[in-house]
């Protein structure tokens, strides 16, 4: 008997370690969670981030087509900042509800020479409400010289 008496004093002395480790169990798995929650939140925002990138690039193109298209006397005039062109584009951008959050845009050029035309830089800046800073996309285009040469 006194041998069975010490296998019941042993049992109850280990009978929380069952429980001990399944709270560190739990502990474990609620930390795996955790991390897998923070990944899909950084996940959502680099995907929304990514959106208005691919935004402010269709937008610089489509100026950039839109000045390629256009009468090459006349370019710098229509597309500058304040000009009809520039205006039209710009406020495309800029609606409510269908452009890029907080958006500003700035077209300026450099005469290449009268044969090369002109280097049309086109910068947009934008900022996201959820968003610490603004994020930039700015493209050049050389337009003014669509002939074609032999």
């Amino acid at each position: 008997m006194p041998h069975d008496m010490n296998m019941i004093a042993i049992r109850k002395c280990q009978g929380g370690a069952y429980l001990l480790e399944a709270l560190v169990a739990i502990l474990v798995i609620s930390f795996g969670i955790l991390g897998i929650v923070g990944l899909q939140a950084r996940s959502m925002a680099a995907i929304g981030d990514a959106q208005f990138r691919a935004e402010a690039a269709f937008y610089a193109q489509s100026l950039a087509g839109r000045m390629w298209a256009h009468d090459p006397t006349d370019v710098v005039n229509y597309f500058q900042t304040g000009g009809a062109g520039y205006t039209a584009w710009n406020t495309q951008i800029t609606a409510a509800g269908s452009g890029l959050p907080g958006a500003t845009t700035a077209v300026s050029f450099t005469d290449l020479n009268s044969q090369n035309g002109l280097m049309a830089l086109i910068k947009i800046t934008w900022q996201a409400p959820e968003d610490d800073a603004p994020h930039t996309y700015v493209t050049e285009a050389v337009v003014g010289n669509n002939v074609a040469t032999p």
